[in-house]
Formats: C-alpha cells, structure tokens, sequence
C-alpha cells in the first residue's frame, strides 16, 4: 500500500473516468494494520516524518520523494503531520506540539444523491437570470 504524506489530484490517472474520491479519517492502529497487512511503498517527502513514521510503526518507512501516480481503483494511505515545530531530517520522535492524523483514500463510481442530485449547476451570478448548464445533458 503507498503510504504518502499529501494527497494531490493530479496523482490521478486520466482512465479514472468519473470516479470520486473519499478522505476516510482512521486511528493509528488501523494505519498500522493496514501496513502490515498490505506492505508499505512509501513515498513520504521529508526524512524527520519518515524517521518518525519508522519509530512509530515499528518498521522501516524510507524518505522517497518520487511523484506519485496512482492506478485506477488504488487504495493510500495519507499520513499527515500537525504542529507548530517544523520537523528536521535527524528527528525521531513527535515534537511535543505535533500529532499525525491518517487518511485512507477511496476512489469510488460517481454517487447516487436519490433526490438530492444536483439537476444544474451553480454557475450563475445571484441575480443573474442567464441559463445554467444542466447536469443531465
């Protein structure tokens, strides 16, 4: 499983073909178990989040700032850090202002609002009477 420290659009690949994406927040342990489960193939950016990631896992988490491209239908995990100090390369542990929070992230076919889909856009001026563009054409 690829473990990033970001998540950017542009990881996407073009034969998604409608596909939405969805930010699930999880604990710690479930992230772990993901890891072992799956293996990691890490792409994490920065040296101090990676050295604090391998500590906290409890396995090896390598620094790889390749760019990331995913396949369709590929499940990540997003590691993301919180706090005031900035992490340095040599750093082991979290600063005492910091914290990680993980995000599995789900592609999925377009959804099915029921009667809460979206019939135009919201492309209009308020107040302006010029016709939107419907979503059903």
């Amino acid at each position: 499983m690829k473990l990033l420290n970001s998540f950017s659009p542009v990881m996407l690949p073009d034969v998604w073909n409608g596909e939405h994406v969805y930010f699930c927040r999880i604990a710690f342990e479930m992230a772990k178990q993901l890891l072992v489960k799956y293996g990691v193939e890490s792409y994490i950016k920065y040296q101090g989040l990676a050295n604090i990631l391998t500590n906290e896992f409890e396995q090896d988490i390598d620094c790889n700032p390749a760019r990331v491209q995913l396949r369709p239908g590929e499940q990540v995990l997003v590691a993301l850090y919180y706090g005031i100090t900035r992490l340095e390369d040599n750093d082991i542990e979290l600063p005492a202002d910091g914290h990680l929070v993980f995000f599995l992230v789900l592609p999925f076919a377009r959804p099915d609002f029921g009667e809460f889909t979206p019939r135009r856009r919201v492309d209009q001026i308020p107040g302006d009477e010029s016709e939107s563009v419907s979503l059903e054409e």
